[in-house]
């Protein structure tokens, strides 16, 4: 029987064969010896401090395992679990006991006597126990060891982990059970913190690093080797927003004079630093989170953008849209996309920083690759200091954070060593960003690492020295080109991204057909597994398993679904581990339906959900690479005049990543028409399997063709590339055409806009260029520019300035939109633009810069023989109050010029939400609250986010236009 065991040990954990060598080799841990029970059964005597203790019953050892799985039962609900760990193997009683009972369970042994192992496989046979459910067996050696074993167990499952404790080691093991019972903690807790951020951030670094990846692939790379000569032995200072930050203000400010070091912010401390008009030298960040840009909401709305932002790749994709100063970017480890797409010009490897529970640690990585030498962190606090957890300066407001610690807070707080050798008060949270810390500083050893923050926790592997003293000891010297990211190109080969780009695409269509091939193996084995017919499933299996392998294999599977689904990845892993030790076929076909099954089908929905990105993404890539001089009329830009049944399509992940790939279906014999001046254009939208069957038809000043735009191989439910060339045209005469596209029966039209050359223009059917030409119902073009919640300019009246601003509007406009003409009134013409000009704009900003007041402000002051005014327009004090603008002219059947038309007035944003508006009218009953209007419900917004100063992306400035006297437009 002991021959056996150890043979089984030696196959499969042969350190711990090692380990029991040693111990017959050395002297004995403790004194333990079996003993035979009254009922005949054996026994473990442990004799301690000259004390007899047993480790089983002495009278029944069975019985008393029994009673043992029954209080656990009783204490838990074991359906809650998939998996067991036994802490103290004893000779295995309460382990029979319990797999007994339990036979789907899997299950670890953690043993701190290597001695009472010893006995253990001295009297009992392992074979005796389910082996194939068996995936760990450790025997503790040192404290360490242990907490290494329980971190990597809790890694490498998915499972939810029942622990199991042999109730005599709680008094033999005393001061080992406490240690193993903290580490236990430990490692389930930050289990369950990687389970959250996997499972909260997964979609998002994807498609973040998707979405991201024109603006990487055009920006430079802060890691290239002409960045790591600049940065070459000089010292960098680290910047953190902790309590500390506050006594350093002025050393900070003396180094940033004087040009000692370069000063990097992380995280929110950039607002403490503006504040004090200390002007980092950079700031990073890399968090994917949406909200991620409010970090940077004082820069942003001070419009300061001389400092440059050095972004981790996976960032929110909001926040490089949002900060409008210099970028440069990191490749994260978390970034799947941009290691696919992207390959320098030299064929050189593209170096990755790893992603990390703080931007400080990411950063550290960052200044240690460029060279710097040494590093200092100021702020890095990882504790709490005077109540707080931030600087005061900082104005935390994340999730309504307040930097003071509250008494919820002091619920999960531990003490650690602060820098003096004194305890201070933490949470699990800093402290895992502190382990990580120091794990980064320990692979750096030639990084001299210097800590000054007062009454921070202590961080091995840095010296504790404060800031004064560096600025005395270290930073003696000039050393700042506060140009330093001036100069320096991209050097990503740009041909090899488009091919990728290519690759892809061909990838998505692969993994379709493999995922239908896939599905019918599924199929096949369930009927087999139904009907009881074991003959040829064994073949059937390894069929499934080489289209199992086919799928997985694929591009777009690999870089793009996998990480998304990392997390029911890990658990088909564990499952598929499981299939493999079954030798019944008819259960290893069981297994494999339950665990493949939705796994694959949530393969496909994921890769639908993005597919509509990644051709967005491609095309804004071509569009830069390779047509450079080619223009783009989006279906919904407001040049496109449709009548009919016409609804708005967004085939993106949506909720996951509001990025708009929009497309205008039309079916049921409707139609579009435009007039297009030029000579050549392409129309572009999506082949597929319900589009018209009867062709669509194109008239070209009154000559008309038909075209064919159906795929039979795509189904519905699949997204469909937005940018497929439907129908070209070239050698036409230079000058004005009407174009008319048309549904010629029940089926769709799905149309993504019209690609022409950059002199090429499409204008509106009722499109004006003049003021006198202005009646009910026509349009006419404009321009408008503006920053964040400031009121900009408007310019252009009747030409085309740029493209148009997006139909949800932006943060920072500079583009075209339209004035409808909706009234006339005693010669005075009354227009409404066609959209929200700017969001993420306060009715203050407005009210203080003339718009939000009665008289409202006057504009194209330039242009002689008119006089006109912008306002905002009135919208009704409540629900009850019909006699406003919003009502009569975007609402109002009767008066209404085009009522309630989102095609018209686009009032859903990318996502298909609803957008408000600010209106010039309070809200009845209330302080410092405006009525807030939509086209859909709720019609009247009336919440706390009417306040006259909230500034919001889902709410802007849409303006009514009034223009009176009007002589002529020169």
């Amino acid at each position: 029987m002991v021959a056996e065991n150890l043979s089984f040990l030696k196959l499969n954990y042969p350190e711990l064969v090692k380990k029991l060598e040693n111990r017959w080799d050395n002297k004995e841990e403790i004194s333990c010896r079996t003993i035979e029970s009254r009922k005949g059964k054996p026994t473990i005597q442990i004799t301690l401090d000259e004390s007899n203790m047993l480790v089983h019953s002495k009278y029944d050892p069975e019985r008393e395992a029994e009673q043992l799985i029954d209080q656990a039962n009783l204490n838990i609900d074991i359906n809650d679990y998939e998996h067991v760990l036994f802490y103290g193997v004893g000779l295995g009683y309460h382990v029979k006991e319990f797999l007994k009972r339990y036979p789907n369970f899997n299950f670890s042994i953690y043993e701190p006597s290597i001695d009472i192992f010893h006995e253990f496989i001295n009297e009992q046979s392992l074979k005796e126990l389910p082996l194939h459910k068996l995936k760990n067996i450790f025997v503790e050696s040192s404290n360490e060891d242990g907490k290494f074993f329980l971190e990597q167990l809790t890694h490498n499952i998915r499972e939810r982990i029942l622990l199991v404790v042999l109730p005599s080691y709680q008094q033999i093991f005393k001061e080992k059970f406490v240690l193993f019972s903290e580490n236990f903690k430990a490692a389930v807790s930050s289990k369950r913190q990687t389970l959250y951020v996997d499972s909260a951030y997964s979609t998002r670094w994807t498609l973040n690093s998707l979405v991201n990846l024109p603006k990487t692939a055009h920006t430079p790379n802060i890691l290239s080797d002409e960045f790591k000569l600049r940065f070459r032995d000089k010292p960098l200072i680290i910047v953190s927003a902790g309590p500390s930050l506050e006594d350093e203000y002025e050393h900070l400010r003396y180094i940033k004079e004087k040009k000692l070091a370069y000063i990097f912010a992380v995280g929110s401390a950039n607002r403490a630093l503006v504040a004090q008009n200390i002007m980092p030298d950079a700031v990073c960040t890399y968090d994917p989170q949406k909200h991620n840009h409010q970090v940077f909401a004082s820069m942003i709305e001070q419009g300061i953008t001389s400092i440059p932002m050095i972004y981790g790749t996976s960032v929110g994709y909001e926040t490089l849209d949002m900060y409008q100063g210099p970028k440069l970017h990191m490749v994260t480890s978390q970034d799947t996309v941009a290691k696919y797409y992207l390959r320098n010009s030299n064929g050189g490897e593209i170096d990755v920083v790893q992603d990390s529970p703080t931007i400080a640690a990411v950063t550290f990585q960052l200044g240690a690759k460029l060279g710097c030498n040494p590093i200092a962190f100021v702020g890095q606090n990882l504790a709490f200091k005077n109540e707080q957890y931030y600087s005061k300066d900082v104005e935390y407001q994340q999730k309504n954070r307040s930097i003071k610690v509250e008494e919820k807070d002091r619920q999960f707080t531990l003490f650690v060593e602060d820098v003096y050798g004194n305890s201070v008060e933490t949470n699990s949270s800093f402290n895992s960003m502190r382990e990580f810390l120091e794990n980064q500083i320990s692979q750096y050893p030639n990084v001299k690492v210097f800590n000054t923050t007062k009454g921070g926790a202590a961080i091995k592997g840095t010296i504790f020295k404060s800031l004064e003293e560096l600025i005395h000891e270290e930073f003696k010297k000039e050393v700042v080109d506060e140009n330093w990211y001036l100069g320096i190109e991209n050097k990503y080969d740009l041909n090899y991204l488009l091919e990728c780009c290519k690759k892809i695409e061909r990838s998505i269509d692969r993994f379709r057909k493999d995922y239908k091939e896939v599905r019918s193996g599924l199929v096949e084995m369930q009927a087999r597994v139904e009907n009881k017919k074991t003959d040829k499933l064994t073949k059937i299996i390894e069929k499934f398993n080489k289209l199992m392998k086919k799928f997985i294999g694929n591009e777009i599977y690999f870089y793009v679904v996998q990480p998304i689904l990392r997390t029911q990845f890990q658990a088909l892993t564990i499952k598929a581990a499981n299939i493999r030790k079954l030798t019944s076929e008819i259960e290893r076909a069981k297994l494999i339906i339950e665990g493949y099954f939705p796994f694959i089908d949530q393969c496909k929905q994921t890769l639908e959900q993005v597919a509509g990105n990644i051709y967005r993404v491609h095309w804004e890539l071509s569009n830069k690479v390779e047509m450079p001089l080619s223009k783009f009329y989006a279906s919904d830009c407001g040049a496109f005049h449709y009548i009919g049944e016409w609804e708005k399509q967004n085939p993106t992940a949506g909720y996951s990543v509001d990025y708009s790939v929009k497309q205008m279906n039309g079916r049921n014999n409707a139609s579009v028409t435009f007039r297009f001046k030029g000579t050549s254009l392409k129309i572009l939208g999506s082949m597929r399997r319900d589009s018209s069957k009867k062709q669509i038809e194109i008239t070209i000043d009154g000559s008309t063709e038909k075209v064919s735009v159906r795929n039979s191989d795509l189904h519905n439910f699949e997204t469909a590339n937005f940018k497929q060339i439907l129908f070209e045209k070239h050698y036409l005469k230079n000058e004005e055409h009407l174009i008319e596209l048309k549904v010629l029966d029940e089926g769709n039209f799905v149309f993504s806009g019209i690609e022409t050359a950059s002199n090429s223009r499409i204008s509106h059917v009722h499109e004006v260029s003049n003021i006198e030409e202005l009646e009910l119902g026509k349009r006419i073009r404009c321009h408008y520019k503006a920053t964040y919640n400031k009121v900009g300019e408007f310019l252009g009246l009747g030409k085309e300035t740029k493209e148009f601003i997006p139909p949800e509007s932006s943060a920072f406009p500079d583009g075209d939109f339209y004035f409808i003409m909706v009234d006339e009134v005693d010669g005075k013409k009354k227009l409404i633009a066609d959209r929200n000009v700017q969001h993420s704009i306060s009715w203050d900003q407005l009210y203080e810069n003339g718009i939000a007041t009665s008289n409202g402000r006057e504009i194209f002051k330039d242009i002689k023989g008119y006089s006109s005014k912008v306002k905002l327009m009135t919208g009704g004090v409540s629900q009850n109050d019909k006699n406003n603008d919003w009502d009569k002219y975007l609402v109002s059947d009767e008066n209404g010029v085009f009522p309630r038309r989102d095609d018209i007035w686009h009032f859903q944003n990318s996502t298909i939400k609803d957008i408000a508006s600010w209106t010039n009218s309070p809200i009845q009953g209330t302080e410092n609250r405006k009525m807030r209007r939509m086209l859909k419900r709720p019609y009247y917004i009336t919440s706390k986010n009417s306040l006259s100063n909230k500034v919001l992306s889902t709410t802007g400035f849409r303006p009514i236009l009034t223009i009176n006297n009007v002589l002529e437009l020169k």
